[in-house]
């Protein structure tokens, strides 16, 4: 049996952010990128 993660409903939406996003995000909370997992 073939069962895809990816498509189970509790698997949250998710994106590729823009570098103006990232910047964004990262002024926001005030981390640099090697703090993000």
């Amino acid at each position: 049996m073939n069962f895809n993660i990816l498509k189970h409903e509790l698997v949250p939406y998710y994106r590729i952010l823009s570098r103006s996003e990232v910047k964004k995000l990262l002024s926001t909370y005030g981390i640099k990128k090697g703090d993000l997992p």
